[in-house]
């Protein structure tokens, strides 16, 4: 296993109670340890950027799931009705980029971090 290192202080992250993904702007994920998100949080220019709730929380699962679900209900209207699809584009553009900045953060960084610290 390959260890997981802070973005900002550079020291190893132990477990994944520590561990938050963030993702900024939609491009970058960057792993954070809980004392330096908490800092990023409380700083200023946080409100400024996007981005600021973490991938790898419930939260983040919710929303992809209520995306996929909008994007299935779509999906089955505009079918029955098929004037236009750029709106049904874009929805499931935004499911997909939402789902592979999820996988990104299981993949890169939450597998790779233990479960519980010894």
């Amino acid at each position: 296993m390959k260890q997981v290192y802070c973005w900002c202080c550079a020291q190893a992250i132990k477990s994944r109670d520590d561990l938050y993904v963030v993702s900024h702007w939609g491009m970058t994920v960057r792993p954070y340890c809980g004392a330096c998100y908490l800092k990023r949080e409380k700083s200023f220019s946080h409100h400024f950027r996007t981005g600021s709730i973490p991938l790898n929380t419930r939260y983040s699962k919710y929303v992809i799931l209520l995306l996929l679900g909008l994007a299935v209900v779509n999906t089955v209207t505009i079918s029955a009705f098929p004037d236009s699809h750029a709106d049904l584009i874009l929805l499931w553009m935004a499911v997909i980029w939402s789902a592979s900045l999820r996988m990104v953060s299981y993949f890169g960084f939450e597998r790779h971090v233990a479960t519980e610290t010894i």
